[in-house]
């Protein structure tokens, strides 16, 4: 079995995880007076071997992966958080964290979906414009994506924030309990 493969521009932005994923990297430049392809490269790939899952010992497998038990125990508390989310119940936020699983509520599941369907239909209308008319623009597919999803952007901009300043916040606590401990006799 041939090993994975990571490509990594010199930027280290594209990851290639195997030769199926190659396609991102050919790039059809289709503008109304011209239709021919190009084919482009960074100027400088690095590859990366990526070991098969079977030239792994079993003690890196048990260090690099979930065992069946832990991922078993995680899946409940999901689970049991999900449900806490769906109840009435107030959850001590200290203990209880809901991120990422926003979208697991009722509410929230129809959001998301609502927001897919726009988005899709948004740019399904404007593919089919663009066939009556007989060319392709991509830029104005992701222009109209962009816009019809401005919300959902906006919101996970938020999450993100939020997120940043709850790690600035638990890395100070992490230096002050180390400070702290290291004035301990």
């Amino acid at each position: 079995m041939p090993a994975n493969i990571e490509i990594l521009d010199n930027s280290n932005n594209k990851i290639i995880s195997n030769h199926d994923d190659l396609g991102p990297l050919l790039r059809q430049d289709q503008s109304p007076k011209k239709h021919r392809t190009e084919v482009r490269f960074a100027e400088q790939l690095q590859v990366k071997e990526i070991p098969n899952l079977d030239d792994y010992t079993q003690e890196e497998k048990d260090a690099t992966w979930y065992s069946k038990v832990a991922m078993n125990l995680v899946k409940y508390d999901t689970m049991m958080t999900i449900r806490v989310m769906n109840s009435a119940c107030r959850a001590d936020p200290k203990t209880t964290c809901f991120r990422g699983l926003e979208a697991m509520t009722p509410m929230g599941f129809e959001q998301r979906d609502h927001c897919r369907q726009s988005v899709r239909a948004a740019v399904v209308d404007v593919q089919e414009q663009q066939g009556l008319s007989g060319f392709s623009n991509d830029h104005e597919l992701a222009v109209v994506s962009e816009k019809i999803s401005y919300c959902a952007r906006v919101s996970a901009f938020e999450y993100g924030c939020y997120d940043a300043e709850e790690a600035r916040r638990v890395y100070q606590e992490d230096k002050d309990l180390i400070e702290l401990l290291k004035q301990l006799p």
